[in-house]
């Protein structure tokens, strides 16, 4: 389901995990010990999941993953992170860590983007957005969250106990299914550090963080966190699909795409 185009430049992937080995080949298990239960799975389609019961899996995006002296790739500038997901229990989460890997210890400097499928938290059962900066990178514990001063939001309210915006119920609003088939759906994670943002969008439902300045990662190294909540004896599934981090044009770049464009167009107009 990643979006194609002419303007798009891929910096990681793209991986449909069709391919045996795609998983192990380009992404290192954990960060700094966190215990991983993952697996790449070839049954009906390629994809990545998360089997209960897991509390968090993080793997990091490293082109050399079994070299544990490669810290990991970098990104720089605007760019986009796409999985396609999937879940089978309330509560299941998907997330985008962005840190510094030159750091020595990368919970000092880092930030978290969440997607919450049906949240069990605070008094709404849809989908959920949080932000969080700092956090552990090695723990399953997710702390320093962003205050709702800094979010805003598409088709959704504010939730202040938990700091987290919401989808709206009804047909404006995002609902990911967790009952079989267990179709899939778009998840993109811009972070835009000239702009200050990090945002986290479904194709109708999204949210955006407005970065402090101090809290920036110039170049950040890239991980995924998965969660299954369910509990041992269960057979809860949370996957993962088409993974890919695309270069999101600068607003100048992107004018400047539109001006040839129409120059293009006018030049085949005359012709």
């Amino acid at each position: 389901m990643a979006s194609a185009g002419s303007a798009r430049a891929d910096l990681a992937g793209p991986l449909d995990f069709e391919t045996a080995g795609q998983l192990s080949a380009n992404f290192r298990d954990s960060l700094k010990g966190v215990t991983t239960i993952v697996a790449q799975q070839t049954d009906s389609g390629g994809y990545v999941s998360v089997d209960a019961p897991q509390t968090a899996w993080i793997g990091i995006y490293d082109t050399t993953p079994l070299n544990s002296s490669d810290a990991s790739q970098v990104f720089g500038g605007p760019i986009k992170v796409h999985i396609d997901v999937s879940a089978s229990v309330a509560n299941a989460s998907f997330g985008l860590f962005l840190f510094d890997s030159t750091n020595p210890s990368p919970s000092t400097k880092n930030l978290l983007a969440l997607l919450n499928v049906d949240s069990a938290l605070g008094s709404n059962t849809a989908e959920q957005i949080r932000f969080w900066k700092n956090t552990s990178t090695t723990s399953t514990a997710v702390t320093n969250q962003y205050d709702l001063t800094a979010i805003s939001g598409t088709n959704g309210s504010t939730d202040s106990g938990t700091k987290s915006w919401f989808s709206n119920a009804g047909s404006s609003g995002e609902t990911i299914s967790t009952s079989p088939l267990y179709t899939f759906t778009s998840l993109d994670f811009i972070y835009d550090p000239t702009a200050l943002t990090l945002s986290v969008a479904t194709p109708n439902f999204s949210a955006t963080l407005a970065i402090p300045a101090g809290d920036v990662i110039n170049n950040p190294a890239i991980a995924l966190r998965i969660n299954d909540p369910g509990t041992a004896g269960t057979t809860s599934t949370q996957k993962i699909d088409d993974f890919s981090v695309t270069a999101v044009p600068e607003p100048g770049t992107a004018t400047l795409l539109l001006v040839g464009l129409a120059a293009c167009t006018r030049r085949r107009r005359k012709a």
